[in-house]
């Protein structure tokens, strides 16, 4: 059984494995409500079982019996429980395509309608979005989106994340900042956006980047090309790789540029920047 068959056979729910420690100190944590006859699971030499793991990215480390994966939540899809799939290696919803990650980071739930997950919210009271949350308590809000603003109907959906002065994508608005090529530049969306709220706290503004999406050959990508000189040097990695370096350059390079205006207007000590993805790069594969 694969991932993916996994969430469907457990209408979207991922069981993880039940992750007990055992150790060579102190008595049998019975606050666990483990059967006695299961404190020593493990064996003697091992000691009792004293603790139980949640969501754990790391192994306990715990003496030279343990197995190397002890202590690190897992998800076993087998039959024969071989199948592990780590916590540690989640990079998003097996369900959840492109647009279903984004809503993940902005509706924390699981995408369970795939790629139209966001698009399904089009006609929701989305209360507990922080765009919403924050202009009820008096925040000016934008979002922005340096691709076309009705790709994936983000002209209905975004509108309704709860930003007080809306969605700007390119076609309403974007194109007099962003250069038209592919992918469009996310150092360009910063620049020409940041002074329409740098001056007007508290502001909360939602940037959706397309700079660093794939694919990756400098022949296909426009950003690749913009900062191929400055992946050069990095010899460990084959040319594709190189590509997803140098199109997350022009990320970085427009948030240097705001932290650095932050800075200026005095305000970076009291400005939180939450960076996360929305799905894995496409455009590697796992010999890459």
């Amino acid at each position: 059984m694969n991932y993916r068959e996994h969430l469907e056979k457990n209408g979207g729910v991922l069981r993880f494995d039940p992750i007990f420690i055992p150790r060579q100190f102190g008595d049998a944590g019975r606050r666990l409500r483990i059967h006695p006859d299961d404190y020593y699971a493990y064996g003697v030499k091992r000691g009792s079982v004293k603790e139980r793991w949640f969501s754990s990215v790391i192994a306990a480390n715990n003496g030279p019996l343990a197995e190397p994966d002890e202590g690190m939540s897992r998800v076993n899809t087998g039959p024969d429980r071989s199948e592990r799939v780590y916590f540690k290696d989640f990079y998003q919803p097996a369900s959840a395509g492109t647009t279903g990650g984004e809503y993940q980071n902005i509706f924390g739930m699981l995408p369970m309608d795939g790629g139209s997950s966001v698009k399904n919210t089009s006609d929701h009271n989305n209360y507990l979005t922080i765009g919403n949350i924050l202009n009820r308590i008096g925040y000016n809000g934008w979002a922005f989106h340096n691709n076309d603003y009705k790709y994936y109907k983000r002209n209905i959906t975004h509108n309704n994340l709860g930003y007080s002065n809306g969605f700007m994508g390119y076609g309403n608005g974007m194109e007099q900042y962003v250069k038209k090529q592919w992918p469009e530049s996310d150092d360009e969306m910063i620049r020409g956006t940041l002074p329409l709220y740098i001056d007007k706290e508290p502001f909360n503004v939602y940037y959706m980047t397309v700079s660093g999406h794939g694919i990756y050959p400098k022949s296909s990508n426009a950003m690749v090309r913009k900062h191929w000189d400055r992946v050069q040097g990095l010899s460990q990695y084959n040319d594709l790789v190189k590509g997803y370096i140098a199109c997350n350059l022009d990320l970085e390079d427009g948030l240097t540029y705001l932290i650095s205006e932050l800075e200026k207007a005095g305000i970076a000590d009291d400005t939180v920047i939450v960076i996360t993805a929305d799905h894995f790069p496409y455009g590697l594969d796992d010999s890459s």
